[in-house]
């Protein structure tokens, strides 16, 4: 029995390092109402009711390993909801708001110091690099 539950508990942990990437990187863009929404749905949702069907409704898969069956169900739909988000997001707009918030908190930084050439006209616009780095192909590192 304990092979068969290290093996579930090994797919149920596999499944969760793919959600804990892609809460990263959604925290990160700001949108953790769907990191919120991901987790509900998939602990609350899903994996409970399965856990709870598996573990003691099925005979076939009664006890500790129906238990697993249930996680494992709601890990799987936690993951897919998280890395459907992570993989649909606009890369482009986020990557010039976060552009716009960076130009915006060094503003304010310089804002409080005391240096004479806070407002230099030769500051680099990082709006404007993003964007134009991003409607440039990239170069490959390779060199083929």
């Amino acid at each position: 029995m304990s092979s068969e539950i290290s093996l579930l508990v090994g797919v149920g942990y596999a499944l969760m390092t793919f959600f804990y990437v892609c809460m990263g990187t959604l925290a990160a863009q700001g949108r953790t109402t769907l990191i919120a929404i991901a987790f509900l749905a998939g602990a609350w949702g899903v994996a409970v009711p399965c856990a709870y069907l598996f573990a003691f409704k099925w005979p076939l898969t009664a006890g500790l390993e129906g238990l697993w069956l249930g996680l494992i169900a709601g890990y799987f739909v936690v993951s897919l909801i998280a890395t459907v988000a992570t993989c649909r997001s606009n890369w482009k707009k986020i990557a010039i708001d976060a552009a716009k918030r960076s130009e915006k908190n060094k503003a304010q930084t310089q804002k409080g110091s005391s240096d004479d050439d806070v407002n230099d006209e030769t500051s680099t616009n990082i709006v404007g690099d993003v964007d134009l780095a991003l409607d440039q192909p990239l170069e490959n590192p390779v060199g083929e």
